[in-house]
């Protein structure tokens, strides 16, 4: 297994390379989106539910390179074979893991009119 050590770790790190290149490409996606929304609002446009759509979109990009993320981390553990670095990589997953599901269940969340909202419901 000692063999494999450099061509693993080298893999880690291209799947880290293509998380951040995941996140990257979202983010451009995202911001040539949101300068579009935001001309057409100062045009008079509502654009709530555009915004909402790129977030999701957004939000979509950053799921799939966390999992990218998750899977280098797993690799890098197994090169490493250390307590340290299975501790570690036990506090990474989990993370990664909660800010995947914390963000999923955003993204899955339907909006609500803006009459529902209760902030803004009884206002004077």
């Amino acid at each position: 297994m000692e063999v494999f050590h450099p061509a693993l770790s080298l893999i880690a790190e291209l799947i880290d390379l293509i998380g951040i290149a995941i996140v990257l490409l979202g983010a451009i996606k995202f911001l040539i989106m949101y300068v579009g929304i935001e001309a057409q609002r100062l045009g008079g446009h509502e654009c709530t539910t555009r915004i909402q759509e790129a977030r999701r979109g957004l939000g979509g990009y950053i799921l799939v390179a966390l999992e990218f993320m998750i899977a280098s981390d797993v690799i890098g553990s197994v090169v490493s074979r250390s307590m340290e670095a299975l501790a570690s990589l036990g506090a990474i997953v989990v993370l990664r893991t909660a800010m995947g599901f914390f963000l999923e269940r955003e993204l899955n969340e339907k909006p609500r009119p803006e009459s529902a909202n209760p902030s803004t419901a009884h206002r004077l």
